[in-house]
């Protein structure tokens, strides 16, 4: 699999409001501890306000990723769903056609990356979930086509790791050396985003006909 398509799009999403809907109240859980508690509320919130997206509906990459970083950005009680918001539609910006060469995604994702410091002055290793995306950018940087790119796996390594770091910004910030050992929730809600687009990227390639060589 060498493209990003407006189908891959389309199913990433939905597939990311399944899982993320799935794991509501974990998410809201784990904010407890550091957090205001309500993470997966808002989210999940969020994320069903995007309208069930079809591929026959959008001529461009960029319409798909637009349309849905507008409607993240409606959500006003969370920074972590206005990054999301911030990112989808930073990556909105970067496609100009109805398919993406891995370059081209890569490019997408760093773009999204760097509009969510510069939105959310956060920096990696700062405890928040420019730690997974950042991450996946450089894994998408190395890599030579989608279908060698397990975004669950990288992400899940960023996870484990992030568990252990000074929490620098929101309100897990205020808890100073008591926030290492919890997860950030927003490093958890983006890790499923990346689960999701693995296991669509994945379906996809499996569902792909099998070339006859002569």
């Amino acid at each position: 699999m060498n493209v990003f398509t407006i189908e891959l799009a389309t199913s990433w999403i939905e597939q990311a409001k399944k899982d993320l809907a799935s794991v509501r109240e974990y998410l809201s859980l784990i904010d407890q501890d550091v957090g205001d508690g309500d993470h997966g509320e808002h989210v999940v919130a969020a994320f069903e306000e995007i309208a069930p997206l079809r591929a026959a509906s959008f001529m461009t990459l960029r319409e798909v990723f637009e349309y849905t970083g507008d409607v993240l950005l409606k959500e006003k009680g969370s920074s972590a769903v206005k990054l999301y918001g911030v990112a989808f539609k930073e990556m909105g910006l970067s496609f100009q056609g109805s398919e993406a060469s891995l370059d081209e995604f890569s490019q997408a994702i760093r773009a999204a990356v760097e509009k969510m410091k510069e939105v959310g002055q956060a920096k990696r290793g700062d405890k928040t979930l420019v730690d997974v995306w950042e991450a996946i950018a450089e894994l998408t940087e190395k890599e030579k086509t989608l279908s060698s790119i397990n975004f669950e796996d990288k992400a899940k390594t960023v996870l484990k790791a992030s568990k252990y770091l000074l929490a620098q910004k929101g309100k897990a910030a205020e808890y100073g050396s008591n926030s290492v050992g919890f997860l950030d929730p927003g490093t958890v809600s983006s890790y499923y985003l990346f689960d999701a687009l693995t296991h669509v990227l994945s379906e996809a390639e499996a569902n792909e006909p099998i070339q006859q060589t002569s």
